[in-house]
């Protein structure tokens, strides 16, 4: 070994040329000046896979070694950036972004494939951004760092989703809706379904969860409460909704920012938040402005509950006696 090590440089890369990298790691491993010889040529071989190997394993020195002795294509780049962002590597996503890899890719990028060698990287699908990585699995340091670097946040992908939709839409990270929209996330967008970010933030669906207080106050505090004036894809009332499914921290938002904002929806519905969060002087409010055609009794949330049974619920007599006064104390007692 230490002849051959002897020989000139270039005969020696020669020889190694023709080894496979399983080979050079061992040769590497027994002497020093191998080490120091073969590093560069190592990572020039191997970065495809060691780049978003080390990039997932939060691995810095793999990284700088990989962009150091390699010219990355933009596709590796690409995908070691939405692995750092998968996993909260800041440093590696920072390192990365200073080497130019781009945080979208216009192409359809193919599952990386493992390749056999010294390192060895589990092959991933590449369908969302690093940006979405990052918001999906709840990582806003990493949000903002992209975002600080022009990610965008108008990008439509799997199933129309913007980022905001990813952000609406999981609850993990509220903290990141307002970075979003902050960096101007387009609240009016609609995936492939007509569904905005206020649609999913809202939505209950398949995940037997109450609307979220902390999203909903962001995307109202954002556009001052008119983006509930937003039709759902279903075309029933996202305010009805909400009152109807949230709980009563997702109800005073809505009181809070909807009332003068959201005239096209009724007056009735808007009285069920008030009632069940005792909001005194917005069920007055309520009982002069909609005096007409004011439905009472008639209007329900999901359960069934109109006002009054709403207000009878949560303990909230001031409501009560308010609601009594407008009804002339004629009222129907039901048993649900």
């Amino acid at each position: 070994m230490h002849h051959f090590f002897g020989w000139p440089d270039e005969i020696v890369l020669l020889c190694i040329s023709s080894l496979d990298q399983s080979d050079i790691s061992r040769i590497t491993q027994a002497c020093r000046h191998a080490q120091r010889l073969l590093t560069p040529t190592l990572y020039a071989i191997g970065y495809r896979t060691a780049l978003p190997w080390a990039a997932k394993n939060n691995q810095k020195q793999t990284v700088e070694h990989a962009l150091k002795y390699s010219r990355p294509e933009k596709t590796v780049l690409f995908k070691a950036l939405v692995a750092a962002a998968q996993h909260d590597h800041v440093e590696i996503a920072e390192l990365l972004l200073d080497h130019s890899a781009p945080t979208e890719l216009e192409l359809e990028l193919e599952e990386g494939q493992a390749s056999a060698g010294i390192f060895h990287y589990e092959a991933r699908p590449w369908k969302h951004s690093p940006l979405v990585a990052a918001i999906v699995a709840g990582h806003p340091a990493v949000v903002s760092l992209l975002l600080a670097h022009d990610a965008r946040t108008d990008v439509p992908g799997q199933w129309g989703y913007s980022p905001l939709h990813h952000a609406c839409e999981k609850h993990k990270a509220p903290v990141c809706v307002p970075l979003l929209l902050a960096a101007g996330a387009d609240v009016h967008a609609r995936n492939q379904d007509g569904m905005t970010a206020l649609d999913l933030a809202s939505e209950h669906r398949g995940y037997r969860r109450t609307p979220s207080r902390a999203i909903l106050r962001h995307l109202f505090l954002a556009t001052g409460g008119s983006v509930l004036a937003l039709p759902s894809s279903s075309g029933a009332s996202i305010v009805r909704r909400i009152i109807s499914n949230g709980d009563e921290d997702c109800k005073r938002p809505v009181l809070e920012f909807g009332i003068s904002l959201i005239p096209a929806i009724a007056s009735s519905e808007i009285l069920l938040a008030a009632a069940a969060v005792g909001d005194e002087e917005n069920v007055k409010e309520l009982l002069q402005v909609g005096a007409q055609g004011l439905d009472v009794e008639g209007t329900t949330d999901r359960a069934g509950n109109n006002t009054l049974m709403l207000a009878v619920k949560h303990g909230h007599n001031a409501v009560l006696q308010v609601i009594l006064q407008r009804v002339g104390g004629k009222i129907q007692i039901r048993r649900n």
